[in-house]
């Protein structure tokens, strides 16, 4: 989810009903939720200057808590993120974020099809 989307609340009600209708058939099935937040940076601009401060503005925190209550999801499976938009280094700072998102993915993901082999056993 585009973080500038989710922080101006500017989502289009067909857009809501697309997704509250994914998010439906996700719960049926039991599928792990998991949501990234991108373009903390542009969202908030003391996370442009530093990466670190990604998990305190008080910015990310509210379109984290908005992200919560529009999709349902616990606010710890929501990741802020910064995009790599034009830039040409890899900064090892910048892949902390996205690298704890990714593991607890694999960590969901992992989990669902333990659980799902032993349901056909």
């Amino acid at each position: 989810m585009d973080g500038l989307v989710l922080g101006s609340g500017s989502i289009s009600n067909e857009t809501k009903k697309k997704i509250q209708c994914l998010h439906d058939e996700i719960k049926v099935r039991n599928i792990p939720r998991v949501l990234i937040l991108t373009k903390a940076d542009i969202l908030c601009a003391k996370v442009a200057e530093d990466i670190r401060n990604i998990f305190r503005s008080t910015k990310i925190q509210m379109a984290v808590k908005r992200a919560s209550e529009m999709f349902g999801i616990p606010e710890s499976n929501i990741h802020p993120v910064k995009n790599y938009e034009g830039d040409i280094d890899i900064d090892p700072i910048i892949n902390i974020p996205l690298l704890l998102a990714l593991r607890q993915i694999l960590h969901f993901a992992s989990d669902f099809l333990y659980d799902d082999s032993e349901d056909s056993d």
